[in-house]
């Protein structure tokens, strides 16, 4: 097997062409044409991860977060990005990277968080004219935002999120819109679907007085809940006969 046969898979399953346009997806970095033994998933492409390649015997890395986002002036070895560039040339591992064509198919991310968490009657929150889009909307069992927020804690395993609402942390919710990642900018169509909660992640101080003015209670899972993309990939490329590693990646952020 080669490279290729694993674009064909996300060419097949999460076109390229679904991608936003500010996104860069696909090959970031090496040769299709190398064989591929063994892939590693992982969310971004760190040095840390690269070392885990190396160690694991992987030629390919499959990732989320595009390594290469904006486009290079220099290629400083004796910056971060640019020793893990080099690092991977050395080593002869190819990046390939699955952004927002695979947040917009399907199931996609949010649709396998949606399920992760519950919800029932799933809907797509901000389609397009083809139906496609990043976000969900869907009902859950009634409960309180604290249990709701504990809920999302233990299934995508992270320690903390945070609650924007005027609401008591007893209000209870049962449609919930979520669009992961840094998806506050989808928090129009949560409310014109009229849900009780918006989950996404990264919102920033304005964002939130926005949400408060709006009178739309929010939850700030984090970027990080977005690793559910090696979890649910790993069966599908091991399908098509290669192995597969996911990386060990760690919540970035501590509470002190």
């Amino acid at each position: 097997m080669t490279g290729h046969e694993i674009h064909r898979y996300f060419a097949d399953h999460y076109p390229l062409e679904d991608a936003f346009e500010w996104d860069h997806v696909g090959l970031q970095v090496g040769d299709l044409n190398r064989p591929v033994t063994r892939v590693l998933l992982t969310l971004d492409v760190t040095l840390e991860v690269v070392h885990q390649a190396i160690q694991a015997g992987a030629e390919m890395i499959v990732a989320h977060h595009p390594l290469l986002f904006h486009p290079l002036e220099t290629l400083d070895v004796s910056r971060p990005q640019g020793i893990i560039i080099q690092t991977l040339i050395t080593h002869e591992i190819t990046v390939y990277a699955a952004h927002t064509n695979y947040d917009t198919g399907m199931p996609g991310m949010n649709g396998v968080m949606a399920d992760m968490l519950g919800l029932s009657d799933v809907q797509v929150l901000n389609e397009d004219a083809p139906g496609h889009g990043i976000g969900r909307i869907g009902r859950i069992t009634p409960q309180s935002l604290e249990a709701l927020a504990a809920r999302i804690k233990n299934v995508f395993n992270v320690p903390h999120v945070r609650l924007i609402t005027d609401h008591p942390l007893t209000h209870e919710v049962s449609t919930v819109a979520l669009s992961s990642g840094s998806g506050v900018s989808d928090y129009a169509y949560a409310l014109n679907k009229k849900a009780d909660v918006f989950i996404t992640g990264d919102i920033k101080h304005h964002d939130a007085l926005d949400l408060r003015a709006a009178k739309l209670t929010a939850i700030d899972m984090g970027h990080f809940t977005e690793w559910v993309f090696k979890a649910d990939l790993k069966p599908h490329l091991e399908a098509l006969g290669v192995a597969v590693s996911l990386s060990d990646e760690a919540f970035p952020f501590q509470n002190i």
